[in-house]
């Protein structure tokens, strides 16, 4: 991803037209599915027992040398047709999936995920059309792609890529959780993200490591605002804290391994360490909504594991970064 650089370019003639289509032509499509099938064969040399890092690479530089060749309207285009099956329902987000073990298309959330990273610093915002909804973007206003600070849509980027690399770290060093179920959610995540597994190759993965690595959206932020914009942060955390919140609490009592909920409550831990004073009250609005449609019934230690986190935040209200900059949201 080429970094600190955005485009102001105008957008394709065709795009305001109201007959412009999202459809590719044959050559576009055959790229798709080119890319489609290279990422299937990229998840089964990674989960492999012989892994060959070596192949492993020789795949990614193929995609990689063909999406460095692309347009930002077509790798958009890409993506909408990646999701496209995805328009008439929202999607959570992929690693609340892989988290919660619901049925994930890695190879799929791979690719979306690495073309994302090809086309978030060059004016992405501006391909986004509020007339329509598209398959990708019902899939990822789940996620964390939703434009706050117009002109600096990495920063949604490098939140995403902060919050899971810091999850992984939290949830390693848990020795309470089963190993199984632990380096399962760890490799699935380091699978998809492929920037996350880039940094966290040949390091010892740890709480520790991943506090030092997650820093990309404060450091960005620090050059191009002199301080900590948390607007963006803020926004983007609501629906991955209420998402996950409502998985945990689908999650009975009498569950044999306890597991799912505490890796759950080291997700929206981090989540939470992120956001602003004014960021956690409008996540607790938001939850306080959810907690009242809900039944508890057989769902109390999910209830509990999500108060923990509450109550610890709200421990810390008053005591945000003295860097964090206020500033009104530019659209």
């Amino acid at each position: 991803m080429e970094k600190y650089r955005h485009f102001d370019n105008d957008l394709p003639l065709y795009y305001n037209n109201t007959n412009y289509s999202l459809s590719l032509n044959s050559n576009e499509q055959k790229l798709l599915e080119d890319l489609i099938l290279f990422e299937r064969q990229a998840e089964k040399i990674f989960f492999n027992e012989n892994f060959n890092k070596e192949l492993l690479d020789m795949i990614d530089d193929i995609i990689d040398n063909k999406l460095e060749k692309l347009e930002p309207w077509t790798i958009y285009k890409l993506l909408n047709n990646l999701y496209k099956n995805n328009i008439t329902k929202e999607e959570i987000s992929p690693e609340i999936k892989i988290i919660n073990g619901i049925s994930c298309d890695l190879s799929k959330e791979r690719l979306g995920i690495t073309l994302l990273s090809y086309i978030i610093d060059k004016g992405f915002a501006k391909f986004y059309n509020k007339n329509y909804m598209t398959g990708f973007e019902n899939s990822w206003s789940s996620n964390m792609l939703n434009f706050y600070l117009n002109g600096y849509e990495e920063l949604n980027y490098y939140y995403m890529l902060d919050h899971i690399e810091s999850f992984i770290g939290l949830i390693s060093n848990d020795e309470l959780i089963s190993n199984n179920i632990k380096y399962d959610i760890i490799n699935k995540l380091i699978f998809i993200y492929r920037d996350i597994g880039i940094d966290l190759q040949y390091k010892y993965i740890s709480e520790k490591t991943g506090e030092i690595l997650s820093k990309r959206y404060d450091g960005f932020s620090e050059i191009c605002f002199a301080g900590i914009i948390p607007i963006t942060r803020d926004m983007i955390s609501i629906n991955i804290f209420c998402n996950e919140a409502e998985e945990m609490l689908k999650v009975n009592d009498n569950i044999i391994d306890p597991s799912i909920l505490m890796i759950g409550k080291h997700y929206l831990n981090n989540i939470l360490s992120y956001v602003s004073d004014e960021g956690f009250k409008n996540i607790l609005e938001m939850y306080n909504e959810i907690e009242g449609k809900t039944s508890l019934t057989n769902h109390y230690l999910a209830f509990e594991y999500i108060h923990d986190c509450i109550t610890n935040r709200k421990k810390s209200i008053g005591k945000e970064k003295i860097n964090e900059l206020k500033i009104e949201v530019m659209r």
